[in-house]
This record gives structure tokens, sequence and C-alpha cells, in this order.
């Protein structure tokens, strides 16, 4: 009955693979090998050398689903400058030592069966945690001095770092053989060009250098919730399909009491905190698209260029009155990055658009709502 659900064919799956002998290729990641058709743009646009994999793994493998179990705690020093205010201000200024714990689980399966992965699935947790001592300062045009001051993390702070499930359907359709094509959902690290019309959170929180947020928490890294699309078509060009509701989940616990507790009953005087609130002020929404495409003239030269688009909504801003100023931007750019032998050279150029709109107040008097004066 579900395969011929309103007339449609089934979807022709592709068949299991029956050979004895991989071919022999150059191991992969402990012993696994590569695909034999990999994508060519596989992590060519994130100039950060970014893996999720657990760098140290204990692999448990069974028939045809591998688990890697993995993690990790460094301690480092920490220094960030001028950051917020881009201007030499005393304030603008965080020098402490950080410990960082993680914790990943790696899930994935389909090699057996198919000669690559078709299913994976990715958990990683994070800790920062971090000290320091505040150094004494003077200021020389007021009477007044900071004295000596410890500070500890007073408790463990845990962040879902990355979550995500990962499905590959030139792995399990005849229909897209030959052009890899994947749908990705979760939290996870995603950018057009370098990063600086959208990108994902990183150390620092600037939080309009993409998705930031100001607090402690901002010495974690967080990647916000999406959804994307990708795929090669013919002729080696990569596309990118992307959504996401850029939706912090790590705000104070303060402000989710507030938003469960809320009386719906009240009038909308008391509604303002809940309407105000962070959670809602900073709803918003990104749509973004870009084309990949590469190419190799010689031996020692290759040329990247990456146009993209990208749709921002925010319809619940506040200028006078709660959510009286919605917004909408768009960002159309390019970024070009080539090498000829041991040169690189890179550039991105990008222009944006936009409008918001900010309702007029209007006022109501005691005779009712029909006698009402707009103000603009």
């Amino acid at each position: 009955m579900g395969d011929n659900f309103r007339g449609r064919k089934p979807a022709k799956i592709r068949k299991k693979v029956n050979e004895k002998k991989p071919v022999q290729v150059a191991s992969d990641f402990h012993g696994i090998k590569p695909d034999k058709n990999p994508d060519p743009f596989k992590g060519l646009s994130h100039f950060r050398k970014y893996d999720p994999r657990p760098k140290n793994r204990l692999p448990l493998k069974n028939k045809n689903l591998e688990l890697l179990l993995g993690g990790s705690v460094k301690a480092n020093y920490y220094v960030v400058r001028n950051a917020k205010t881009l201007d030499k201000t005393n304030d603008d200024e965080v020098n402490m030592w950080r410990q960082r714990v993680e914790m990943s689980l790696l899930a994935r399966g389909g090699r057996e069966d198919y000669g690559k992965d078709a299913v994976e699935a990715l958990l990683t947790m994070h800790s920062a945690l971090f000290w320091r001592t505040y150094q004494t300062k003077r200021y020389g045009t007021y009477e007044g001095s900071i004295t000596n001051q410890d500070s500890i993390t007073p408790s463990i702070l845990a962040f879902i770092k990355e979550a995500y499930l990962k499905l590959s359907f030139d792995t399990m359709f005849e229909a897209f053989s030959g052009h890899p094509h994947h749908l990705k959902v979760g939290y996870f690290p995603f950018l057009v060009g370098r990063g600086i019309s959208l990108g994902d959170q990183s150390v620092g929180g600037v939080s309009y250098f993409g998705f930031g947020r100001s607090g402690v928490q901002t010495y974690a890294p967080e990647f916000a919730p999406g959804v994307l699309w990708s795929g090669v078509l013919p002729h080696d060009v990569g596309y990118d399909l992307y959504f996401s509701p850029m939706v912090s989940e790590n705000v104070d616990t303060y402000v989710k009491h507030n938003v469960l507790s809320q009386d719906r009953d009240n009038n909308f005087a008391t509604l303002n905190p809940l309407i105000n609130s962070p959670e809602n002020a900073n709803a918003r929404h990104v749509v973004a698209g870009r084309l990949r495409y590469q190419t190799k003239p010689s031996e020692n030269t290759r040329v990247y260029g990456e146009p993209y688009l990208v749709y921002y909504n925010s319809p619940r801003q506040t200028k006078e009155i709660p959510c009286d100023a919605p917004l909408d931007l768009m960002t159309l750019g390019m970024m070009f990055d080539g090498s000829v032998g041991g040169f690189r050279a890179n550039f991105e150029i990008a222009a944006q658009y936009g409008k918001q709109k900010v309702q007029p107040k209007v006022y109501y008097t005691s005779a009712g709502a029909e006698d009402f004066r707009p103000a603009y």
C-alpha cells in the first residue's frame, strides 16, 4: 500500500555491494576506506581546519554500525583585547586560564552494505571552565583603583557543542549516483564565504560578527540549529541550501522561568516582559544559498569561486513598543580563492539590502477601542 500510494512508483534503492575484497586505496580514518566518489568540495569553503570526528577515540564496530567514543582535556591561556568595542578601552580586555573538556560520540553505518557511509550522527558535549585574577588598575583621570580579585567558575558549565543527523542520498538511491547529496539536521557549523556575512559563533562572542551573544557562556563555542541540503551537480558545480531559526538555547535561567510561568490571562502590560524577553526579541530566521565551483587549470593552480545569497528576517525587533519594528535584510556576495604554486590570494565582496518598518503607536482612551488617536 505504501509503495503504490497515490499511484507513485517506489524510489529505487541502491543494491548492496557484494564485493568480498574492498578496493585497495589509501586508508582514511582509523583504517576505514575513503569514498570512491568523494565530494570535491567537502570542507573547501570552511577555511578553518574543523573536523567533528573525535580526536582521541575508542572505536566500537558491530557489523554495519560503527561507534566512536572520544574526548579531550585541554588547558590554555585565553586573551581577548579590543574584540567587542574595536578600540583601545580599558574595559574591553579579557585574560584568563581556561580548561576545556569535550566528549564526543560519533555513530555511522551503511559502509558494509553500500560501500560507504549512509547515515552519520554526532553528539559533542563541551565544558569550558575558567579562572583568572583581576590585576590592580589605576585610571589617571580618576581618583580610584580596582584591587585584585579572584574569579573562578562556581559550577560546571556544560553545553551541547554539536549534534546532528546526516543522511547521504547518493549512497542509498541510484538517482543521485555519482553526484554526492546529503541532508543534515541539527546543531552544526555553517558559513558562507569567510564567515563574515554568515558564520557560526566562535570564541570571543562578538555578537555582531555572526552568531554570538554576551555573557560568560561566549567562551564556549556554539552552533545554531539548522537544516542543510548539500549536493554536487554535473560539471563539478556544488550548491548548498541552508535554513536556521538562529535560536540560542543558552539563555539565563530566570528568562526561561518567566516565560514558562507567565500567566496568559493577565493584561497586556504584564506581558511586556514576556514579549520583550531575549528569547522573543532575538527571534530571527536565516535562509542562505550558495554555489561552489572549483577548477584546476594546471597542476599547481587552483581557482575557487563562491557566490552566495543570505536572507535575514527578525519580525520582533523593538523600537518604542514591543515588536513594533520588523526587520528584513539581504546580503548578496561573492568569495574568490586562488593559489598558484606557493602563492595564495583570497578576497570577498558583498552588498547589503534591507528595510525596517516601525509600526505607528496607537493610544486608546477610556471611551473604548473605537475612540483612539494614532500617533506617527
